[in-house]
């Protein structure tokens, strides 16, 4: 089932949830593959490290998180 918004926003869930549920979806992307998951999530990281600063103010970690990790599919 894929995540929402709402599943992981401040208040909700919290982030001690995150790292979880970026590896899960990325398993959703990568059909199942674990060793191509964590491929996915370490280069969303990475990257979200690299892009911190330019993080819109207004949209939640993980949204921010999910459209970063959503460039890299292609």
């Amino acid at each position: 089932m894929p995540f929402k918004d709402k599943d992981l926003l401040p208040g909700q869930c919290g982030d001690e949830h995150l790292l979880g549920a970026l590896r899960i979806m990325a398993r959703q992307y990568r059909g199942g593959s674990a060793k191509s998951a964590e491929k996915l999530v370490e280069l969303t990281l990475e990257t979200a490290i690299e892009e911190y600063g330019r993080r819109p103010a207004d949209m939640s970690l993980f949204r921010w998180l999910r459209a970063i990790m959503q460039r890299h599919l292609n």
